[in-house]
Formats: C-alpha cells, sequence, structure tokens
C-alpha cells in the first residue's frame, strides 16, 4: 500500500470534478473514480451536520477500508485517484489518518457560474429533495466559516452561497491542519486546453497518454435535462450580484472570508 499514491479533490461540486476524474484517468497507471462506493453522501453528511468528526470518525472509517481494498488490487506504483466532491465534508479525515502519500487537488471554478448551476438545479431548495443527500449545510456543526444569518433566515441564494464559501474554508482549514500533504490549486478553466492539463499532470508527476489530448476540453456531466425540467435560467451577473451583497455583510460583521474564492473569471493560460 505504501507503493501506491492517493490523490484526492476538493471542492463543492458543480466544478468540473467529473472531468477532472476522466482527465486524470487518461494518465498512466491510474486508477481514477468520481464517486467510488461508498459515496460517503446521504447518512454520512448528516453526521457531520450534526456533531464534530470525532463522534462519527470510527463508522466513516468504511471509507478508508474500501480505498484500502481497492488499493490492495492495483499493481506497485499506481496511482488512485478520486475527485469526489465529499472528501473535505465527510472522508477527509479517515483518508489522511489512513494512508500516506496523499495529495489534493483543490479544484475551482469560478464561483458565480457555480452558484448559477445550482441555482438552475434548484439546490437549497424544496423543488429538489436530493440536494441534502450530498450537500452540508453551511451552518453544520463541522463548518469552517459562520453565516451571515441563521440558516432558517436564509433565502436558497444565501444559503448555497454561505456553503460554497464554507467549502473554499474547509480547504484552507485543511491547509493548515495536515500541513504534510501536498494540495494544488487548479482552476477547472484552465483544465481544458492541453496546455493546463500538462501543467496540472506535471504538478501530479503524472504521465499523459494518448488519450489525454482527446479527453482535454470534452464536457461532461452539465445536467441539462435536469436544468432543463426545473426550467430556471439564471443569469451569471446576478449571482455575481448576490454573491458580492453576501461577502459585504460578511466583512461588516468581521466574518474572515477566504482570500482564494474564485471571484473572477479565470484568466486565459
Amino acid at each position: 500500500m505504501a507503493s501506491h499514491r492517493l490523490i484526492f479533490c476538493i471542492n463543492p461540486g458543480r466544478s468540473g470534478s467529473r472531468y477532472l476524474a476522466t482527465l486524470t484517468g487518461s494518465a498512466q497507471a491510474v486508477d481514477s473514480h468520481h464517486e467510488a462506493e461508498p459515496t460517503m453522501s446521504g447518512r454520512y453528511v448528516a453526521m457531520v451536520n450534526a456533531a464534530g468528526y470525532e463522534t462519527s470518525r470510527a463508522v466513516r472509517r468504511v471509507k478508508a477500508d474500501a480505498i484500502a481494498a481497492r488499493l490492495a488490487r492495483l499493481p506497485d506504483g499506481a496511482t488512485y485517484v478520486e475527485t469526489n466532491h465529499m472528501f473535505i465534508k465527510t472522508f477527509y479525515d479517515v483518508v489522511v489518518e489512513r494512508f500516506e502519500n496523499v495529495e489534493v487537488v483543490v479544484l475551482q471554478r469560478e464561483l458565480a457560474r457555480v452558484l448559477k448551476s445550482f441555482m438552475e438545479l434548484r439546490y437549497f431548495t424544496s423543488e429538489n429533495p436530493f440536494w441534502r443527500e450530498w450537500m452540508t449545510e453551511p451552518d453544520a456543526v463541522t463548518a469552517a466559516i459562520r453565516c451571515v444569518e441563521p440558516r432558517d433566515r436564509l433565502d436558497p441564494v444565501d444559503r448555497a452561497i454561505a456553503y460554497l464559501i464554507d467549502i473554499e474554508a474547509r480547504a484552507a482549514r485543511f491547509a493548515r491542519e495536515h500541513p504534510r500533504v501536498r494540495t494544488h490549486p487548479v482552476r477547472c478553466e484552465h483544465l481544458n486546453r492541453l496546455a493546463g492539463a500538462e501543467a496540472l499532470f506535471k504538478q501530479l508527476h503524472l504521465v499523459p497518454t494518448d488519450l489525454t489530448p482527446e479527453t482535454c476540453g470534452r464536457r461532461i456531466n452539465e445536467r441539462l435535462a435536469i436544468k432543463a425540467r426545473y426550467g430556471v435560467s439564471v443569469d451569471v451577473a446576478y449571482c455575481r450580484e448576490r454573491i458580492q451583497h453576501y461577502l459585504d455583510r460578511a466583512h461588516a460583521q468581521s466574518i474572515d472570508i477566504p482570500g482564494s474564492l474564485a471571484l473572477e473569471p479565470a484568466a486565459e493560460s
């Protein structure tokens, strides 16, 4: 097991994590997954919403056991990749206590575009009953930053924004608490170009194959059919305004917002 490398991903969802799994899966000697079983959603989300990590750690070690079983079937020197956005919410702690040779990609997409996707999929609303299976509450016991208002006083847009900011704060907390784990911040938009993908591969010591250029830039997991079913179209400019309004309120309350938020469109790479 010590001969294997493991790469995980911190992201809030709707940020290109499935694409990243496909892209890294094109490299040599990589066993890549988006959301490997157990996905650590559902009841595990409820656990970390309601109580600190130590309370449920023994139960959540089921994920580390599953990863260990998969590693046992891989050849020496292989790399295990999982881009599951549940990593930072429900199983990062059981991974770092169990495994060595762990690295983490901090995958970002312009925050307003993530929010737009959340709103069009009706996350944090009663119209979509499934988001609770995957998204932690912004006022979860395990949250890394406080909200501007109690949860029941936030509308769905502000709840989504608070969640997105909390994921960034969780990423910062992870880096502080686990300095031995190398983290690699990257914008998803940059990975749509071969030069950006190759730069990330170089950081991660992954070797591209002939499949890598074919995979690069491929659109994956847009969930257009689901969005069409809800029939909601949201302007990205409105999302930027709402994010800025939330940030203004947070600053007025001296809430320490992470400086790493992807507030601007990605620069050309």
